[in-house]
């Protein structure tokens, strides 16, 4: 019997501490990452893949400071990591937060989608405690179909409507498809009296 402990028991008793979650390395600057992370900050950057799908899963479930904060960025040095293939998206020049926000809304009004196998993976393979996120295979032959859908009951409370209503060209072709789910499945006119309803000129 090895006296050696497994990476993995290792790994459960530093579970609560901060530098494993996901948060330091996709809104902290990169030198306080790299003093957090190592040489996996250079990897798991603001920008990369995995940050930008964590944010937009963490910020679609509930908007709070450190979605705001991101939001606000205006950096545009790399691309959207997360759209499916030939998308469109990098002949709209989007910014750091622009990509946050498009990105979000895609994840919170997403209700189907076609073409695309969902899967999960440790944000951090390195850390055995590092949370899973969800990614779709992406096939550029058969790009991912979505359809989105939003709660009339809730959306005027809704932080990510709000400024996706304020600036829609971000996330256009999303507003553009639950106008026409919710058309098609005669849900519509219940979003009459609501800030998105206006926008649709219902």
């Amino acid at each position: 019997m090895s006296q050696y402990k497994k990476i993995s028991s290792m790994g459960n008793q530093v579970s609560s501490l901060p530098s494993n979650n996901p948060l330091t390395y996709c809104v902290n600057s990169t030198l306080n990452s790299r003093f957090l992370h190592g040489g996996q900050a250079d990897v798991l950057g603001p920008d990369s893949r995995s940050c930008q799908l964590f944010m937009s899963q963490y910020c679609a479930d509930k908007w709070d400071g450190f979605c705001e904060k991101e939001s606000n960025e205006k950096e545009s040095y790399f691309p959207d990591n997360v759209g499916s293939c030939n998308s469109g998206v990098y002949s709209l020049n989007l910014n750091r937060g622009q990509i946050l926000l498009r990105n979000t809304a895609m994840e919170k009004y997403r209700t189907a989608i076609r073409n695309c196998t969902p899967s999960f993976q440790p944000f951090d393979p390195t850390v055995p405690s590092s949370p899973m996120i969800k990614t779709y295979d992406r096939d550029c032959t058969w790009p991912c179909v979505s359809e989105y859908e939003v709660n009339p009951a809730s959306i005027d409370s809704d932080p990510v409507m709000d400024k996706l209503l304020e600036n829609p060209r971000v996330a256009e072709d999303v507003l553009i498809n639950i106008y026409n789910t919710m058309k098609r499945k005669q849900t519509l006119h219940l979003l009459t009296g609501t800030k998105l309803g206006k926008y649709f000129h219902l």
